[in-house]
């Protein structure tokens, strides 16, 4: 895996991915298929949130390429690696090598979950052999009737560790992801207190977290934005 990992970043020029490229079209982006980081769990986990339900892959296209969705994922999970993760380790005193992730399926449809099965199963592939063991909770929220009994059909075919990591919860969630996430870490629209204003980016734009609190960024200096700020 590591020979195949080191041919990979070498043919994709991993290792210059955070000053080469420029998604500037994130924005635009983000409001046809929010993706976006926010603060920390109660273990000190930066949280990542990806609200599936609200993707809008034709849209998006008109504005963007999946070539280049799958390059700002790469983007991401270096930055994760290289300075997010260092940042909520300060914060938290102890090592910090995983991520809490929030998947929203509300208002998934068949056709919707269809259509961006190509790059899910691309970006997939990447986050699964060459950035392996990132995943430290994994909770599924809003699913749709019938999904954890699907789930279940396949969890013998999965690995057991990866499998108690997930947790898959109806539209009461709440109650759920505040055991793990504090209240005011946990974005209003979730059942928190944390709000960000418009000015200052909102929820899918601010990417708040330790990694741009002076105090807990290190020698690699603050996380890099992917886009320009205006």
């Amino acid at each position: 895996m590591f020979v195949n990992c080191e041919k990979w970043r070498k043919k994709e020029n991993v290792d210059h991915i955070l000053e080469e490229f420029h998604y500037e079209e994130k924005p635009l982006v983000a409001q046809m298929y929010p993706t976006y980081y926010h603060k920390t769990d109660k273990d000190g986990r930066p949280v990542y949130y990806e609200e599936l339900g609200r993707v809008n892959i034709n849209e998006m296209l008109k504005i963007t390429t999946q070539e280049r969705m799958v390059k700002n994922l790469v983007w991401e999970y270096e930055s994760f690696v290289k300075f997010r993760l260092p940042a909520c380790s300060r914060k938290s005193g102890v090592l910090i090598e995983t991520s809490c992730t929030i998947l929203d399926l509300k208002g998934i449809t068949i056709s919707s979950a269809y259509s961006v099965m190509g790059y899910v199963k691309e970006v997939s592939y990447i986050g699964q052999n060459y950035y392996p063991e990132r995943m430290g909770k994994f909770y599924l929220i809003n699913a749709p009737f019938g999904f954890s009994t699907a789930f279940k059909i396949f969890k013998p075919f999965l690995d057991p560790v990866s499998v108690s990591k997930i947790f898959i919860l109806g539209s009461s969630y709440k109650s759920e992801l505040l055991r793990q996430i504090p209240k005011e870490n946990l974005p209003v629209k979730f059942g928190g207190e944390s709000e960000v204003p418009d000015s200052e980016g909102g929820l899918l734009l601010s990417d708040i977290g330790p990694w741009r609190e002076p105090e807990f960024i290190g020698p690699e200096g603050e996380a890099p934005h992917v886009f320009s700020l205006k």
